[in-house]
């Protein structure tokens, strides 16, 4: 069994191992465009006007306290899709590193709030199976 949880996990590792070069070109443009001016008013212009991940972690947070297994699926589902910003009105987003900066902090303001929701929602269902479990075992139902 073991021998057989290793060559598993070498399957699964050595083809992700193998295209995790590390391009140092990619690196170098990476640093280059998060230390540009625009991708920096962008990353601070989404944390204070990016406003679009209400919906769907109000939507998290409902699945998960109401039904324990789909709260997993919604929470996936939703940090799958990208942040929708066609109804913001703002004139830099024309400009390829604002857009950048204020679409990479969108993402993580969106995946922070639907991960919060998600435990949150998921605590609140364990609870109340908690409390409906003890009330069902001290009323006397179960233990004849």
């Amino acid at each position: 069994m073991q021998k057989l949880f290793y060559l598993f996990l070498s399957v699964a590792i050595i083809p992700f191992l193998a295209n995790a070069q590390i391009d140092s070109a990619k690196i170098k443009d990476n640093i280059s465009y998060k230390n540009d001016s625009f991708y920096k008013k962008g990353f601070k212009a989404a944390e204070l006007n990016y406003k679009g991940y209400k919906t769907i972690s109000t939507i998290t947070f409902a699945s998960s306290a109401t039904f324990l297994a789909l709260g997993p699926f919604v929470a996936g589902t939703a940090l799958l899709t990208a942040p929708n910003l066609k109804n913001i009105n703002d004139p830099l987003l024309n400009e390829p590193n604002y857009y950048k900066g204020y679409l990479d902090n969108a993402k993580s303001i969106r995946r922070r709030k639907i991960v919060k929701n998600w435990l949150i929602g998921t605590g609140v269902c364990v609870g109340l199976y908690t409390i409906i479990g003890v009330a069902i075992i001290s009323n006397g139902n179960f233990i004849k």
